[in-house]
């Protein structure tokens, strides 16, 4: 029975998170305490079948999101959904380590949606002749960043600035970008990075390694 409440709550957490992030990239701190305070109780009822991997796997997933948020690769909201969730499930159908899969599923998928969306857009603009169009930088760094990033759209809220001027000239920066950056003002013509959900991902790799692990009755 446990196991059934852990993985509603886990759901649910990253499902009003998601939402949240997808919408506005900004999530209460609250949501994560309160999601990860539900789970931790669960310990508490059902301490006779808590395991030591199971607390290793946790403690080793919380670690290791400190270290991302540490390291600016993502925010602290994304940092206190990644430990609520190894809080409320730290191993999925009793070996899997339930973060490290939605870490990796969270991954992928920010991959193929930043790189997809990047080369839809820049394949529009290639078709109106203006892809670059402005932009000083060679033509190698061009075919690179046709992969990184796009011409902002004026209906864009959640990006970051990938352009600066020097000497007068556009160039492109290509450089990694910090999650606490703050985001580019809309407008049409500057060339932006996507913000990517991280969470909003993160939900949708949860949902997915649940159905799957059901339907495999893992």
């Amino acid at each position: 029975m446990t196991e059934e409440i852990r993985t509603v709550l886990f759901l649910a957490m990253f499902a009003v998170m998601g939402w949240y992030d997808f919408r506005t990239r900004m999530i209460d701190d609250r949501l994560p305490l309160l999601f990860g305070g539900a789970g931790a109780v669960l310990y508490v009822l059902d301490w006779q079948q808590t395991d030591s991997y199971a607390i290793l796997i946790m403690l080793c997933s919380a670690s290791a999101a400190f270290m991302l948020w540490r390291l600016k690769v993502m925010g602290a909201a994304d940092m206190f959904a990644m430990i609520a969730g190894a809080v409320i499930y730290p191993v999925y159908a009793g070996f899997m380590p339930t973060m490290l899969m939605v870490f990796v599923g969270a991954i992928t998928f920010g991959v193929t949606f930043t790189v997809g969306g990047n080369v839809l857009l820049n394949i529009l603009d290639v078709l109106h002749g203006i892809a670059f169009r402005g932009v000083s930088d060679g033509r190698a760094r061009k075919c690179v960043a046709f992969f990184l990033v796009h011409r902002q759209r004026t209906f864009e809220r959640h990006a970051f600035l990938a352009e600066n001027t020097m000497n007068g000239r556009r160039m492109l920066n290509l450089g990694r970008k910090s999650a606490n950056q703050e985001f580019a003002e809309p407008s049409s013509g500057r060339y932006v990075e996507y913000a990517t959900p991280f969470v909003t991902l993160a939900a949708a790799s949860a949902f997915f390694m649940v159905a799957v692990a059901h339907a495999y009755r893992w």
